[in-house]
């Protein structure tokens, strides 16, 4: 089971990281130097860092269908910068198979989700001064709003106990569908943490 079990995986990957980077190696905190780069800026706020945390690149073969890279394209789009796979989402996402049972994983949920939903608000100044990050992000924040506030939503029905019905959970659905892949070449992977919640309420 610890070797087939994705979760389990995902740990031992966080774990292994960890190690790396205490060595030097910046696989993973190396996007925020490049994020400088891209924004001009000398410190990433903590707003942009909560929605490009969310983040993914959709990988090469989005990329090819799109038949305007060749080798002489750099790598340095909003898309380069992002990381592959989230590990918000993806730790997000581990904690959800507790919601029935544990306050504290509802807590950190309810938290997660406001913080999505205000966060587009407290991002509107950096876009308003940067222009080529409003260009790159200002769909991927208001969609981040959006989708905290459906996680809102239903985390205040399994507060209350309420059950979210089949006719809710299918408008849910619908709506975070069309948010997640709706800026080309990235995945607003805060969709995949709500869309989970949403599967474990309906089993």
């Amino acid at each position: 089971e610890y070797i087939t079990d994705v979760n389990c995986m995902y740990e031992r990957l966080r774990e292994l990281n960890q190690k790396l980077t205490h060595t030097g190696v910046e696989h993973l905190t190396g996007y925020i130097s490049k994020l400088k780069t891209f924004t001009g800026e000398h410190w990433i706020s903590d707003p942009l860092k909560t929605l490009v945390d969310v983040c993914e690149g959709r990988g090469m073969g989005s990329r090819n269908r799109e038949k305007k890279y060749n080798s002489q394209v750099p790598l340095t789009s909003f898309t380069d910068i992002i990381q592959p796979e989230s590990e918000t989402a993806v730790y997000l996402q581990s904690l959800i198979v507790y919601v029935p049972f544990n306050n504290t994983v509802k807590h950190i949920l309810t938290e997660t989700f406001t913080k999505w939903t205000n966060n587009h608000a407290k991002l509107q100044m950096t876009l308003f001064y940067n222009r080529s990050l409003s260009d790159a992000l200002s769909t991927l924040s208001e969609n981040l709003s959006k989708v905290g506030n459906i996680g809102i939503e239903i985390m205040a029905s399994l507060h209350r106990e309420q059950e979210v019905n089949k006719g809710q959970i299918g408008q849910y659905t619908a709506k975070l569908n069309q948010m997640e892949h709706q800026v080309l070449e990235i995945r607003l992977s805060a969709v995949g943490v709500v869309r989970k919640l949403l599967e474990e309420i309906e089993i």
